[in-house]
């Protein structure tokens, strides 16, 4: 393990609000356990700080895009849902998670159906690495949500305004 601080890690990632102001405190919570449980991995896996830091980053950035797609997906139309899916799914990958647009856009196209605790479930069982399977599997236990079993395919194009939370 390398010489980051992990404690202090994990309050700048509690104390970041904009990685969770558009959801409930319940929502909230499950996708800072998550975060938490990704800053042990990034810890363990980083050798020095300026690497560390740097994934730490893309971490916070793709934790912020999930807080903005489940927050507001009602106010998204399909072409600025696929937006926010694609910056997902380059940040996830930087990350070392294997994860496609096409395998997240099925479970998008039933959020209107979800309730927000259940959209954030929806995501993070798609975030998987071979380092993470395990503790995405507790989260997903520990808050007694039902998961979506039947996901389907979202057929609407619509035009998206610009979004700065879209930016690299």
């Amino acid at each position: 393990m390398s010489q980051i601080n992990l404690e202090t890690a994990t309050i700048r990632l509690y104390e970041d609000t904009g990685l969770t102001d558009e959801l409930a405190d319940a929502s909230a919570v499950v996708l800072l356990k998550w975060g938490a449980e990704q800053l042990k991995l990034l810890v363990e896996q980083s050798q020095e700080e300026e690497s560390f830091e740097e994934k730490f980053k893309s971490l916070r950035k793709l934790t912020r895009l999930v807080n903005r797609l489940v927050g507001k997906h009602h106010e998204m139309d399909t072409s600025k849902q696929d937006k926010y899916l694609q910056k997902i799914t380059e940040y996830a990958q930087l990350l070392g998670f294997e994860i496609s647009p096409e395998v997240v856009q099925p479970a998008i196209s039933k959020f209107a159906q979800l309730d927000e605790e259940s959209k954030i479930h929806a995501l993070l069982v798609l975030l998987k690495t071979t380092d993470n399977i395990e503790q995405t599997d507790s989260i997903k236990q520990d808050s007694n949500i039902e998961q979506p079993n039947n996901i389907g395919h979202a057929n609407d194009i619509g035009q998206a305004n610009e979004d700065p939370n879209l930016r690299s």
